[in-house]
């Protein structure tokens, strides 16, 4: 709800004081038959329960509508400015290290962390392993803050999501001005459980990257092997 201010900072907004920078946390629908989860009224123990099957399993939200191809009438992410932004020069770096643990190169190899107390909060698995490097340019006439987001798409290996975020940001920049930006991956963020084998797994085939200014407007694309 509105608080005492909304009517300063709206003003703000409308007569160009405030540049706006606000994204949506969720997707909004062009019908309500368009999202995976709807409130069901009977088949409780009591008529007036509120009964939610959530049946759309790991595809919540923006995950429904791609893999779905259902077209949004505002997308996750999606957001408005005074000022236009421009991607470039996107790169994937790998963080290469000579020491690498036992865990980290079974991983590598295809296997899987361990099932003991503690494995899926193991440091190798969190830690930085690739890099994602590009560059975001204002080039419109006034100051603005863009959001730029990662989103990950796994391979079909992965029986995941078609796409994931797994970063954002919230940069000011200049007119005419190039802000450099890089997001963290983990082996964390390139894994899936595997339930048979009780573990974090590296699926098998590429991982697609994108980044852009919301879940169906990407710039950049590169790829993870």
């Amino acid at each position: 709800m509105p608080g005492q201010e909304s009517g300063n900072s709206l003003v703000d907004i409308l007569y160009g004081d405030v540049n706006p920078s606000g994204r949506l946390p969720y997707t909004i629908a062009k019908k309500p038959s368009d999202y995976a989860a709807h409130v069901v009224y009977t088949g409780g123990n009591n008529p007036n329960d509120v009964q939610i099957p959530y049946t759309e399993g790991l595809l919540l939200d923006y995950r429904w509508f791609d893999s779905k191809d259902i077209a949004p009438r505002y997308e996750f992410g999606f957001g408005l400015s005074y000022t236009n932004f421009t991607y470039s020069g996107i790169e994937v770096v790998k963080r290469y290290d000579s020491m690498l643990s036992h865990e980290a190169a079974q991983w590598e190899n295809g296997g899987v962390t361990g099932s003991e107390v503690g494995a899926s909060v193991a440091e190798w698995l969190h830690e930085t392993a690739y890099e994602v490097k590009f560059n975001v340019k204002n080039t419109g006439s006034v100051e603005g803050w863009e959001v730029p987001q990662l989103y990950l798409h796994p391979p079909p290996s992965a029986n995941s999501a078609p796409s994931i975020l797994r970063g954002f940001d919230r940069i000011s920049v200049s007119p005419g001005e190039t802000v450099a930006v890089s997001f963290p991956l983990s082996r964390y963020d390139l894994s899936i459980w595997d339930v048979t084998r009780q573990g974090w797994a590296k699926p098998s085939g590429s991982w697609r990257v994108s980044v852009g200014a919301s879940s169906r407007d990407s710039r950049l694309h590169a790829t993870i092997s």
